[in-house]
């Protein structure tokens, strides 16, 4: 990382290349929005491979927060009333409208949105995104080591410059809000905030899958007052989503998460856009079972609790994050967004560090998605092949956090940690 600061003598060739990636990135970024973001805020244009009508994500999100304003959130997972009322939001039919899957509270999040017409909501979640995402990166970045060593500008335009942000933005996914959790529990975890990192951890119960890691982590490392308020806000999401849709719904939105619909439609047909290690087996091996993936999600949380028990926290909450995601049943591209945070808080560290070969790797292997076609089950197409980057990011954090073991941060940092 050499010669990427303000008054370096020189550029390395890792500098060009970072600085080639950013402009790259960018520019990819703004034709992607250019192209991509007026069909979003109209809520038409957007069509599968198989060139089915259907509407952004963003109007899932939409659809759910109306329906919680109308007092169907017991439906939220009737997968027929779901099409209706997405049909309804837009005053047009959709050839195969997109279900609402995340735990029945996330609906509350949205239900100020639905409060007004869908292109002006569809308008104001972009922009929210766009806010949450500046916040996430000036939240990290003092924590990083590349502070100091490389322009802030152009560490932000290469964070912001790849397509997982393009597919949030053109999508309306909800990555930023996912972003913005890791980022404040990491800001305040890093500064002893104990109690205010677990209560912002704690709503990543909201997407559950891509949290996982995180209460092992306050857990192998004693951190009781964060893991307590971790418990307390995912406790309190789970009786508000039982509130809304009560036991016929729970039922209704488990049987639609294990249904062989759900398994055959995106778990093995869309996993070649995922990014993690169980989506990669089933790029692999279509016919997979189950079993498997609940073997990864175990065998990653315990590497992480042995790696990590000791270790520095930034490097600690950096594998947290890439194991998190490398475990992650169904990890989208988008949701790759949370990579900042790591990528910040390892990159330009002592011991291995986040490899520059598997960060440029993971960009160009990403922005090739979009120029694919989807290609055939079983075949080498079918394979995510971005997960080995990011496996490689995150076999470097857990071996730095383990070998780190034995650091200590100075006296005021480490009374800034504790427990």
């Amino acid at each position: 990382m050499r010669g990427l600061g303000r008054g370096a003598p020189g550029l390395t060739w890792r500098g060009l290349l970072y600085r080639a990636g950013a402009v790259a990135g960018v520019m990819l970024l703004a034709l992607a929005l250019w192209f991509g973001l007026p069909k979003t805020i109209r809520g038409s244009g957007i069509t599968d491979h198989d060139g089915n009508r259907r509407g952004p994500d963003f109007l899932t999100h939409y659809t759910a927060g109306r329906m919680v304003l109308a007092g169907d959130a017991r439906d939220l997972y009737d997968l027929p009333v779901q099409a209706a009322a997405q049909e309804k939001a837009l005053g047009t039919p959709l050839d195969r409208p997109s279900p609402f899957l995340l735990p029945p509270a996330a609906a509350l999040l949205f239900a100020p949105f639905a409060l007004l017409p869908y292109s002006v909501a569809a308008t104001l979640w972009a922009v929210v995104a766009v806010g949450l995402i500046a916040i996430s990166l000036r939240v990290v970045w003092p924590l990083s080591p590349l502070r100091g060593r490389v322009p802030s500008g152009l560490a932000a335009l290469a964070l912001v410059g790849t397509y997982p942000v393009s597919m949030n933005l053109v999508g309306g996914n909800n990555a930023a809000l996912w972003l913005t959790i890791y980022a404040l529990g990491a800001r305040y975890l890093l500064t002893g905030r104990a109690i205010a990192a677990g209560l912002v951890l704690g709503f990543g119960a909201l997407k559950p899958q891509l949290f996982l890691a995180v209460p092992v982590l306050l857990l192998v490392q004693r951190r009781w007052r964060a893991l307590g308020a971790f418990a307390g806000v995912a406790g309190l999401l789970a009786a508000v989503s039982f509130a809304l849709i009560g036991p016929a719904g729970a039922r209704e939105y488990v049987g639609v998460l294990t249904s062989d619909a759900y398994h055959s439609e995106v778990a093995i047909r869309d996993a070649w856009r995922m990014l993690s290690l169980p989506a990669f087996v089933r790029g692999v091996v279509p016919g997979v079972s189950d079993l498997v993936t609940v073997g990864i999600a175990i065998g990653g949380l315990v590497l992480l609790g042995w790696a990590v028990r000791r270790a520095p926290l930034p490097v600690a909450f950096a594998a947290t994050v890439l194991v998190s995601v490398a475990i992650d049943p169904h990890c989208f591209l988008y949701d790759g967004m949370v990579l900042a945070v790591p990528i910040l808080l390892h990159a330009g560290g002592t011991g291995w560090g986040a490899p520059s070969w598997a960060l440029a790797a993971l960009w160009l292997l990403s922005w090739a998605v979009p120029f694919r076609t989807l290609p055939e089950s079983g075949s080498i197409g079918a394979v995510p092949w971005t997960v080995l980057p990011l496996l490689a990011l995150t076999v470097a954090a857990l071996r730095d956090a383990k070998t780190q073991g034995d650091w200590l941060p100075p006296v005021a940092v480490r009374d800034a940690w504790a427990p």
